[in-house]
């Protein structure tokens, strides 16, 4: 980068931070006073929408993924966690991983893409007790938790150990018919926890959605049901 280019860093490697930097290296591809550099702690872009199918074991990993490097021919890719950002000397401080030390990158423009927190949205429990589905590795930790209960109740010879081992919890707000589809493809029984005023919302409009039921809070998506869990 020569001193008088212009430097614009993306910060995030989902839909928002990719296409950002896809659509910036679009409009400067042949300028080069301008640098594009996307971070991300991800190498890859999720597609989140198909996580579920991931959780089910109708999908590899790999099906639901891409390379961030290969959406680019100008823009530079960091692979490395966001530490802190010093808006005053524009400057962004990262890190590759906990042997490394703070790298240091200069920005003369920032987007920030960072994506959110996961919104319980008030569910009794949901917090303490769930194991969420917002990344990939959160979508292998529930499928291989849902193999693991399969297999315990394959050996249980307990009637009510193997009915609690075998019934699943899951809290949604707007991603229900992926709940449901989840639920549809373990094949087990389920319990479905929506927020009380999106249920009233459903009613008021006449919408034909399966019923749902606030559960218990130690019930959560997806929730140990087993003594001691």
């Amino acid at each position: 980068m020569t001193p008088e280019a212009r430097r614009i860093v993306v910060l995030g490697g989902g839909f928002g931070g990719v296409h950002a930097a896809r659509a910036l290296e679009k409009l400067f591809l042949r300028d080069d006073a301008v640098e594009i550099v996307l971070i991300s702690e991800e190498k890859f872009l999720l597609f989140t929408p198909m996580l579920p199918e991931v959780a089910s074991g109708s999908l590899a990993a790999k099906h639901i993924i891409s390379p961030i490097r290969a959406f680019f021919r100008k823009a530079q890719f960091h692979n490395s966690e966001v530490q802190r950002i010093d808006l005053n000397n524009r400057k962004v401080f990262t890190r590759h991983c906990l042997a490394c030390g703070q790298y240091e990158l200069r920005f003369d423009h920032l987007v920030l893409a960072l994506g959110s927190t996961t919104n319980f949205y008030g569910l009794p429990g949901v917090t303490q007790h769930a194991i969420p589905m917002k990344s990939l590795s959160d979508a292998i930790v529930l499928r291989d938790r849902i193999i693991d209960r399969f297999e315990h109740a394959n050996m249980e010879s307990d009637p009510d150990m193997r009915r609690a081992l075998l019934t699943f919890v899951v809290a949604v707000r707007l991603l229900f018919w992926s709940a449901v589809g989840l639920a549809l493809l373990v094949r087990t029984p389920l319990l479905v926890a929506v927020p009380r005023e999106w249920v009233t919302s459903l009613l008021r409009t006449g919408c034909k959605k399966p019923s749902a039921t606030r559960t218990h809070s130690e019930n959560a998506f997806i929730a140990d049901t087993m003594p001691g869990a």
